[in-house]
């Protein structure tokens, strides 16, 4: 008896030694991308930290760095909800608001979310090995990374999404209604952190509810109602500006032919390359959902529905949504899917052929992976030298003490609120803005830095000014492709020598 008990205690150790392994070499891989991203990043990252270094400074949640282009905005920023501004704000007063330090806080939340699938996968039944190869498959995706390396909200809601699935579980199967209150906790934070929790949530308030857990369900129910009346509170401080800063935020993703809406609800963005932009090593999730159904259907699924249906709302919202950080928001997801299909795979074929073959395409899935991996790392080093190159010419281009509209990627206004803080600098949005205030925006800037890419083509900025201003365009550099950046200076303001 002593024998296994020493044995057991082993090999716990071995598989949380494996788990720090993988969760120190992926934070390695972060630190090493560090502020370069194998991909141009929409430039929203000063959007969302802005009110957070604000309120730390006792200034409001707001974001004066765009100006007027959305109501309200430079005083309150309302188009997303407030937990990320609030976790961020005290964060940046020990470390600062420099961008390293912005992205340190999301690299924290990318590894916690590894530890957190992996006590979530083991909750869920699932052997130590599939639970590692859930994790290990999920650090080596490039959309997880990219969202880890972000100063975006994504990572956060996912933590708490992840976390109010493992108590709800826990309330679930224990019939412990203290849990639910837990749960219901964990689902406002999520919930407002980003409104892309609010599928999920709902799911499992409706479970409790067709469970007639009338007990369960207030108390999972009170601490979302409490924070959403809270939200509401705080929106009603300039009613008008809440409504118009969401509804442009929602505005954007109706704009969608039907094709469009097909291909996004199969995550097809993210096949091959993530939309033309950056390698993925992402694998067709639609394939894996469609063979898990079946697997559901005949009841020799190892996860109970329910917990599969709370996996495919979670699938539909990241692709539904259709922008690239919500395809790392649904990665755990997915490989916690896919680990659980092959682990019933195993139980309904336990031949050793069906093993090896296992074996082989698991290997042959994580050596793709890993290639894919070591494209983008490759093309950091050049990157970096693209990007500082890049930003020593915008410091000796941009005129002294001038007004400059920033909507760039690589986004410049970190570097230059450090080495030239003699500039005032604007962030455009990647959203539908104020016409009146974008043009009077560009009316009176004196610069203009701005990405030749998609998010340009189909927003309001195409209208590049064309009147008494020298525009040149330098190519960029990705891992995959290379697009362009345009810079323009009024006539007439001279450069900095």
């Amino acid at each position: 008896m002593t024998f296994l008990v020493s044995v057991t205690r082993k090999r716990d150790c071995l598989v949380v030694a494996v788990l720090f392994i993988l969760c120190g070499c992926f934070l390695l891989v972060l630190r090493f991308y560090g502020l370069t991203i194998p991909c141009p990043w929409p430039p929203d990252e000063i959007v969302y930290t802005q009110p957070a270094e604000n309120l730390a400074n006792g200034k409001g949640m707001g974001a004066p760095v765009c100006d007027d282009l959305l109501p309200g905005i430079a005083k309150r920023a309302y188009l997303q909800v407030p937990v990320y501004f609030l976790a961020v704000s005290l964060w940046g007063r020990t470390f600062g608001f420099e961008l390293g330090a912005l992205r340190a806080f999301n690299q924290c939340l990318g590894v916690l979310g590894l530890i957190l699938l992996f006590v979530l996968a083991r909750r869920w039944g699932l052997q130590p090995a599939w639970a590692l190869l859930a994790v290990h498959w999920t650090a080596l995706d490039i959309a997880y990374q990219l969202n880890s390396n972000i100063a975006r909200m994504d990572a956060l809601c996912l933590i708490f999404t992840l976390a109010m699935l493992l108590t709800f579980t826990e309330g679930w199967e224990r019939s412990d209604n203290r849990w639910f209150l837990l749960a219901g906790l964990l689902g406002a934070l999520a919930i407002l952190t980003h409104l892309l929790a609010v599928p999920v949530v709902g799911l499992l308030a409706l479970l409790l509810l067709m469970q007639h857990r009338w007990k369960g369900l207030t108390l999972f129910g009170l601490p979302i109602l409490i924070g959403l009346v809270l939200w509401v509170s705080y929106g009603a401080q300039d009613w008008s500006s809440f409504i118009a800063q969401l509804r442009a935020t929602f505005q954007r993703k109706a704009e969608r032919t039907a094709l469009q809406f097909f291909a996004h609800a199969l995550m097809l963005g993210g096949l091959g390359n993530i939309f033309a932009l950056c390698p993925s090593n992402m694998p067709p999730w639609i394939s894996v959902f469609g063979a898990t159904a079946l697997m559901v259907k005949r009841g020799v699924f190892s996860l109970q529905r329910w917990k599969w249906l709370a996996l495919f709302i979670a699938y539909l919202t990241a692709a539904l949504n259709a922008e690239m950080w919500y395809l790392g928001w649904f990665t755990p997801f997915g490989y916690l899917l896919t680990v659980a299909f092959l682990f019933s795979l195993i139980r309904l074929q336990p031949m050793r052929r069906t093993q090896r073959v296992l074996a082989v395409l698991i290997a042959l899935w994580t050596m793709f992976q890993s290639l894919q991996v070591a494209r983008c790392l490759l093309a950091v080093p050049p990157l970096q030298r693209t990007y500082q190159q890049f930003y020593a010419q915008l410091e000796r281009q941009l005129p002294p003490e001038g007004m400059v509209v920033l909507f760039c990627a690589p986004d410049p206004y970190f570097h230059l609120r450090q080495t030239r803080p003699d500039l005032r600098l604007y962030e455009l949005l990647p959203l539908r803005m104020q016409k009146t205030a974008l043009q009077r925006l560009m009316d009176h800037a004196d610069a203009f830095v701005f990405v030749v890419w998609g998010w340009a083509i189909e927003r309001d900025i195409t209208h590049f000014p064309k009147h008494q201003v020298q525009w040149r365009t330098y190519p960029m550099p990705t891992a995959v492709a290379t697009y362009r950046v345009a810079i323009g200076i009024r006539q007439g303001k001279a450069r900095r020598r």
